[in-house]
């Protein structure tokens, strides 16, 4: 690479390269000396080429990849590990949930569903966010279906309500955590 760079300044430092061809000597009128622009940009490009080719060869290609593909790095393994721990966790996450979310939508009572209500917080404040691939429209949707079947049978009072609401906030508060 370098013997390429060291052939650029040579070639363009050229007198007649320059002289011949400078955007900045061309005035409107005069013409150009398209054959000598063209032998000695051929000339350049094909000296680009050859100088360049060692570095992209086969055998610099297979010792890249005997140095460096054998094995995985220290950092790339680390990462890994990090990363199945996390999945590992979040997986174990959203089992609970969904088992949780399972005894609301299966409550028949104000009691299960204060319950239930208690207990999704419990885990979000606990988590800090909803389980991967749960969305809190869903979850909204799920509760006001709930709501609306327990305020058609007469119940849902007040005592319902409070945790409803305060999960809802903890809920678009674990979203958007500067909103306090």
């Amino acid at each position: 690479m370098k013997a390429l760079s060291l052939s650029l300044i040579a070639l363009t430092s050229t007198n007649e390269y320059t002289t011949s061809f400078s955007p900045s000597k061309i005035k409107m009128g005069d013409t150009i000396d398209r054959t000598a622009f063209v032998k000695k940009s051929s000339i350049f490009l094909a000296s680009a080429l050859t100088l360049s080719k060692p570095t992209i060869s086969p055998s610099n290609a297979v010792k890249y990849e005997n140095e460096y593909l054998k094995e995985p790095t220290q950092e790339f393994l680390q990462l890994q590990q990090n990363q199945e721990i996390f999945s590992k966790k979040m997986r174990a996450y959203k089992a609970e949930w969904n088992s949780v979310e399972a005894r609301l939508v299966e409550a028949a009572t104000d009691a299960e569903v204060i319950a239930s209500i208690l207990s999704l917080q419990a885990l979000l404040d606990e988590n800090r966010n909803l389980p991967e691939g749960k969305s809190s429209f869903d979850l909204f949707k799920l509760l006001r279906r709930k709501r609306k079947d327990f305020k058609l049978k007469g119940s849902w009072g007040t005592e319902v309500d409070i945790p409803y609401e305060d999960f809802i906030r903890a809920v678009n508060r674990s979203k958007k955590p500067d909103n306090s």
